[in-house]
């Protein structure tokens, strides 16, 4: 299920003209060991999806630049 989603997503917002450089996955929640299930944080890999070096985020809202070392609740994600 999560391939056919994220090939979608990726799929979808590439029609549109948008650049994805990859698609970032978090499940790190202490829920999921209370359940019994792994934590995690990684890229997406996937034929076709690249997996970028690191997770910088830049990100253009109404002409304006912002990085993930802007963004305060990104900041774990670098």
């Amino acid at each position: 299920m999560k391939d056919t989603v994220y090939r979608a997503l990726w799929d979808v917002l590439t029609e549109m003209g948008e650049t994805i450089t990859g698609i970032y996955t978090r499940n790190d929640i202490a829920l999921r060991t209370r359940e019994g299930l792994p934590e995690y944080k990684r890229w997406y890999q996937s034929d076709g999806i690249p997996v970028p070096d690191s997770a910088v985020t830049e990100i253009c809202e109404n002409g304006i630049q912002l990085s993930n070392s802007q963004i305060p609740w990104f900041s774990d994600m670098a």
